[in-house]
């Protein structure tokens, strides 16, 4: 009888290391996956502080703690570097208010909509037509105020080959900010 116990002991332990082994998976999975979106997040975290240090030092204006960012992206690169930076953030009216009482690019606020020679450079990272539609609709609104900054060319006049925008649209809270270079 003893045998018979010991051989059951035996094999309810043998069975407890299967459901340990199969419990060291799954813990190993859990930490694996958490390890991976921490890096994910560390990653973006990164990007959008360096966006945010970009735009800060673009346009003069401050960054707000409670702002969230929409979407950044910088596609700039290779060897020609063209492309667009651009950062699209949502802030608090109080905010909004205080961007409009600044100078960015010590320039003036113009009512929307934005010039017609402006529309065609920011793109703000729209992928398909949803967002290009949107983006269209944000250039053409009465709505938005803007701020913009082209390069001069040799003879005196602005360029917008290579330019900058920051866009504010009260309703939405929304500031929109490219620097693109064609």
């Amino acid at each position: 009888m003893k045998q018979r116990g010991m051989h059951r002991n035996t094999r309810d332990a043998h069975n407890l290391m299967k459901r340990d082994g199969s419990l060291r998976f799954a813990v190993r999975a859990v930490i694996t996956v958490f390890v991976v979106v921490l890096m994910m997040y560390g990653h973006r975290y990164r990007a959008n502080q360096a966006a945010i240090r970009q735009f800060c030092e673009l346009t003069g204006l401050p960054f707000p703690e409670n702002a969230i960012v929409v979407s950044t992206a910088d596609d700039h690169g290779g060897f020609n570097p063209d492309g667009e930076f651009h950062i699209v953030m949502i802030v608090s009216p109080e905010t909004l208010a205080e961007y409009r009482k600044g100078r960015p690019f010590g320039s003036t606020w113009s009512p929307g909509p934005v010039l017609e020679e402006l529309r065609i450079h920011p793109k703000f990272g729209a992928a398909g037509d949803r967002e290009e539609n949107e983006v269209n609709w944000l250039l053409e609104s009465m709505n938005v105020q803007y701020c913009a900054q082209g390069r001069p060319g040799l003879d005196g006049s602005v360029h917008w080959w290579n330019g900058m925008i920051v866009l504010v649209h009260p309703s939405t809270n929304k500031v929109w900010f490219s620097k693109w270079d064609s």
